[in-house]
């Protein structure tokens, strides 16, 4: 099976307008992964935050675990990338399975 790609997959943000602001929410940008239930991903990140940068997005927020972004091969997010494309990141873990 084919892995998905920021090129044969772009980034999809869903929207949540709150009056003056808007929050965005999307898979793990630049997740690798395969044999995931929803199939390979072999995304860019650097494709992936542009993608949300252009889209007026200013601040990056993870929810994924700490042993996540091993997995997910996302290390970058949380070494400093974000800045690079003048956004801020915070990272608000959920628990799997949690709210």
């Amino acid at each position: 099976m084919s892995s998905r790609t920021s090129d044969t997959h772009p980034l999809r943000i869903a929207e949540i307008k709150l009056d003056e602001c808007k929050i965005g929410l999307s898979i793990c940008p630049g997740k690798i992964q395969f044999g995931a239930m929803s199939g390979n991903w072999e995304r860019d990140l650097a494709k992936d935050l542009i993608k949300i940068r252009e889209s007026g997005y200013d601040v990056v927020i993870s929810l994924i675990e700490a042993e996540e972004f091993e997995e997910l091969r996302v290390e970058s997010l949380r070494d400093g990338l974000v800045e690079e494309f003048e956004m801020s990141w915070h990272w608000a873990p959920i628990a799997d399975f949690s709210t």
